[in-house]
């Protein structure tokens, strides 16, 4: 699961993206480039209590900065999955000799341009509480759900000049009145190159809810539905609250998007764990059924719902599992054999 040193090696000739293009607004108003998942590193500061320029040329955001654009990946965890896959750098990295920025010092690690990628995970309302995320639904506040709009409005909304992408993700996009209402002050006439994509649960994708936001379906371009399952009874076990006929009926709409060219980009995703990993096959079926342009299996993270044992116990993808080796020969098929959708996921060793 971790990087060879000849890979590190290879990381070197490529400077990542994230902290010179994105900013990740996280719940609590932290400030990063990418998921914490991802890096080890300080927030660039609180997006309550700091600027939007304070924010971006922060003094930890220039250091992380000065150390990628040195080869120096220190603060990134191995399986991040820009570090790991190929296809990912060169969608996500520049190689060394195109770098546009030449710095002598971290503290000459200033972009006088915008971020061109926003990532809005400042919400966390949800209508599920899934087994891998939560113990209990959960909705903000109306005085919480008021502050983190103001946040956007005071913050994101200087942000947008040389935005490209808003990124909508934690929680569930239909539940979060603060962010649907900051999408609604969007427009095409306002951010005539901006486009959105929203990760949802699928649940409240339905053709009256989606009626009611016609003013961002000219921006709204990208959709990712977390599923996890492809069977009924697996699905409502660990997507607690959740509807497998309703998810069904709902995907049926959201396909029928996208092949009307209504959207973009059409993305289900999968968590990869020792209850769900027996579905990854019948998984990519329902992906063709759905004419998906991706399927996206992520690495099951730890989260503060599970201990650290009973995370343990269901990463089957951790190579001390008693089902590492199924789940793996499985995963290597579907990288392998799969050629009609595009596969992506955290989990290289697809060669061994």
């Amino acid at each position: 699961m971790f990087i060879t040193k000849s890979a590190k090696m290879e990381n070197q000739k490529w400077v990542c993206k994230a902290p010179f293009q994105r900013i990740r607004i996280e719940y609590g108003g932290n400030v990063r480039s990418c998921c914490r998942t991802k890096i080890e590193h300080s927030s660039f500061g609180n997006a309550y209590t700091h600027s939007y320029e304070e924010l971006w040329n922060s003094d930890n955001v220039k250091k992380l900065r000065y150390n990628l654009a040195q080869g120096n990946y220190k603060y990134c965890h191995d399986y991040c999955a820009v570090l790991m896959r190929e296809e990912k750098k060169t969608e996500e990295m520049i190689p060394r000799e195109q770098f546009p920025y030449h710095f002598s010092r971290w503290q000459d690690c200033y972009i006088d341009t915008s971020p061109q990628e926003i990532n809005i995970a400042c919400d966390s309302s949800c209508n599920l509480h899934c087994v891998h995320c939560r113990n209990r639904p959960y909705v903000v506040l109306e005085e919480e759900s008021r502050k983190i709009y103001d946040m956007l409005i005071n913050v994101v909304t200087p942000m947008l000049k040389d935005c490209r992408l808003i990124i909508i993700s934690a929680g569930e996009f239909f539940c979060q009145k603060s962010v649907q209402a900051f999408v609604k002050t969007l427009s095409k006439e306002k951010c005539p190159f901006l486009k959105i994509e929203i990760i949802t649960n699928g649940l409240l994708f339905t053709p009256a809810i989606w009626s009611q936001y016609k003013e961002i379906h000219e921006l709204l371009k990208r959709v990712s539905v977390s599923i996890d399952a492809a069977s009924k009874e697996t699905y409502e076990k660990i997507r607690r609250g959740g509807s497998w006929e309703t998810l069904c009926d709902n995907m049926e709409f959201i396909s029928a998007l996208r092949q009307n060219n209504d959207i973009e980009f059409l993305e289900i995703s999968f968590i990869v764990q020792e209850e769900t990993y027996r579905e990854m096959i019948s998984f990519v079926e329902l992906g063709r059924k759905w004419n998906v342009d991706r399927i996206f299996f992520r690495k099951f993270a730890y989260t503060s719902a599970l201990t650290v044992d009973e995370h343990k116990q269901l990463d089957v993808l951790n190579s001390e599992h008693f089902h590492y080796i199924e789940a793996k020969s499985a995963l290597v098929h579907i990288f392998k054999e799969v050629k009609d959708i595009k596969i992506v996921g955290l989990y290289t060793s697809v060669d061994d």
